[in-house]
């Protein structure tokens, strides 16, 4: 029975705002960092925080969970959830000033738990919460923090406790503490279960305890109960990855009287906000050697749906204000022109994230396109004349498409390549059945390993591929081998990542940088930016369609450029006036 004096003291940790009033076992437990498995954990931490800024927060709320999104209006808001029988609440903080704006009690019958903003299948904004002992749920308007929805549901037996919940916005799935070393997925619109891990330290062995949880560049970060460590997990190994030992940030011996437990992360554009049960504070923190942390977290949950409104909002961010994860406007860097020829029609329901020309087997001129989301990933052919998609294949519903090329094997046989988000997995196909004739495996930039655009050099045959970060790799043709790669850095000296779909144009390595209207052209062999296009004019953000995404699709055609973004209804065949080798060479 691992968790019968665990979970019995949470409850009791703390009744009033008082040390007096904790349980003292617990207060055995905090004193000296010890988890339930009977000893300390902080030596098993790897990785290193730093502190951004120190913001207040009401030492009132025990807090419980904690997240970033956007109310009806667009505003960016802080949601937290409190515990306490008798005390639990739900709220909406203003980010600027971290003053309560909104609070609601929850029913008194229920000990308020773990919460988490996302979007649901219609669009609507929408904050979940558990609650611990009663296998009971609630779904919440953002603005007003009504009570929309109750639910029930089961964990662990036999408490079928709750704890912690967040949410990939990429799976569109709930994860789920409960205080065992269980980790639940649910489907965002049943709340069925899906499936469970059990989590696993980098010392091997498991985890209990875990608590307010939030889902970060694809990973399940955790507090544990009574422990200053946050463990980021796996989501399909259950193996814990990353591990930060936060007992620095405010240290037990100076905290104020009353202030509990490390409990409560929530994820920003630029900052992950930490705090605790009962703490007068919240710090904005940064984790120096996690690069792609405020990067590909995102990514996945930019555009779930079709409409707009299922846009993560930390995304919508970055796309209204045309801020890159390095914090700064691009456009001020581009130095070139070009020209509309002609806009043409495009498939609105495509997630585009790879576009390229190519031909059959008999000849014939095709458009290939590969698009992305979970469950809704296809391969495209696409007729140049009248641009109706005429062939279709849906990729398995386990991975989520990503770039793609046309090329020729050694064999001089016509190929489409393509790689997928998360999974290190990639797929060659027959240019006319499109057929999947050969799987491989591949890595990129560690931890994630992820792929995000792919181009193909037939002069050196080679495959280009970008991650999301500032690298771009070569891949030998043949054996799929990384050969070298390259750090990419703009006109005005910085690096650049959020590297997205890829296009080899006139010797250049030309990409789309995600959440801007940029397109960088990049020697391949210095990394160097050599041409850079300020796109916002193409289709300005402002006049596009409800649900047109971002920017993404480079193919190069004979005498244009085809141009596309994610779930637009058009493309634009353009020219580069300054660019006169552009279709020659």
């Amino acid at each position: 029975w691992p968790t019968l004096f665990a979970s019995s003291l949470k409850g009791e940790a703390a009744l009033d705002n008082g040390d007096e009033a904790k349980d003292p076992l617990a207060i055995v437990l905090a004193e000296e960092g010890i988890s339930e498995r009977g000893e300390q954990l902080q030596n098993a931490t790897t990785d290193t925080f730093s502190i951004i800024e120190q913001v207040d927060h009401d030492a009132s709320s025990f807090t419980q969970g904690l997240s970033y999104g956007h109310d009806n209006d667009g505003k960016l808001c802080i949601y937290e959830t409190t515990g306490l029988w008798g005390q639990s609440k739900v709220r909406r903080i203003d980010p600027d000033t971290f003053a309560v704006v909104a609070s609601v009690d929850i029913d008194s019958a229920h000990f308020g738990e773990g919460s988490t903003f996302y979007t649901d299948t219609d669009g609507k904004r929408r904050l979940i919460e558990i609650t611990w002992k009663k296998q009971t749920g609630f779904i919440y308007d953002v603005d007003t923090l009504e009570q929309l929805r109750e639910f029930s549901y089961t964990t662990t037996a036999p408490g079928h406790e709750g704890w912690g919940i967040t949410y990939d916005a990429s799976a569109q799935e709930f994860i789920v503490s409960d205080g065992s070393a269980n980790l639940y997925f649910w489907d965002r619109d049943t709340l069925a279960e899906k499936r469970s891990v059990r989590v696993t330290r980098l010392d091997g062995m498991e985890q209990d305890q875990l608590n307010e949880l939030e889902y970060m560049d694809g990973l399940v970060c955790c507090n544990i109960w009574y422990s200053d460590d946050i463990i980021c997990v796996d989501p399909e190994s259950g193996n814990s990855v990353r591990e930060y030992d936060m007992s620095s940030l405010w240290p037990t011996d100076q905290r104020s009287a009353g202030a509990d437990v490390l409990n409560g992360i929530a994820l920003g554009t630029d900052h992950v906000l930490i705090t605790g049960k009962l703490w007068d504070r919240m710090y904005k923190v940064d984790f120096p050697n996690w690069p792609t942390l405020f990067a590909s977290s995102l990514k996945g949950e930019a555009a779930l749906d079709n409409g707009d409104e299922a846009k993560d909002p930390l995304a919508i961010v970055l796309a209204e204000e045309g801020i890159s994860e390095r914090g700064e406007q691009l456009q001020n860097a581009t130095t070139d022109t070009f020209s509309i020829i002609e806009q043409v029609d495009h498939d609105a329901s495509s997630f585009t994230q790879g576009l390229s020309y190519g031909h059959d087997n008999d000849g014939k001129l095709c458009i290939y396109e590969t698009t992305g989301l979970w469950g809704q990933s296809k391969v495209r052919r696409i007729d140049p004349d009248t641009f109706a998609v005429v062939a279709s294949v849906d990729i398995d519903s386990a991975h989520f498409g990503e770039g793609s090329t046309f090329y020729t094997d050694t064999d001089g046989k016509r190929r489409l390549i393509e790689i997928t988000w998360k999974k290190q997995t990639g797929f060659i196909y027959d240019v006319d059945t499109l057929e999947q004739l050969r799987e491989f495996s591949y890595t990129t930039t560690a931890p994630g390993h992820e792929g995000w655009g792919i181009t193909y050099d037939a002069s050196a045959q080679e495959f280009i591929v970008s991650d999301g970060s500032a690298n771009l790799y070569f891949w030998d043709r043949d054996t799929l081998a990384e050969k070298r790669s390259v750090r990419v850095t703009r006109l005005d000296g910085m690096e650049q990542d959020q590297l997205n779909e890829l296009e080899y144009m006139d010797g250049l390595v030309c990409c789309n940088i995600w959440y801007s209207d940029d397109i960088i052209c990049v020697d391949p062999e210095s990394g160097n930016s050599v041409r850079e296009y300020d796109m916002s004019s193409l289709w300005p953000t402002d006049q596009r369609s409800a649900g047109a995404d971002v920017l993404n699709g480079i193919a190069l055609g004979t005498d244009h450029v085809l141009i596309t973004g994610k779930l637009w209804d058009r493309m634009y065949k353009v020219d580069f006036p300054n660019w006169p080798t552009l279709f020659a060479s």
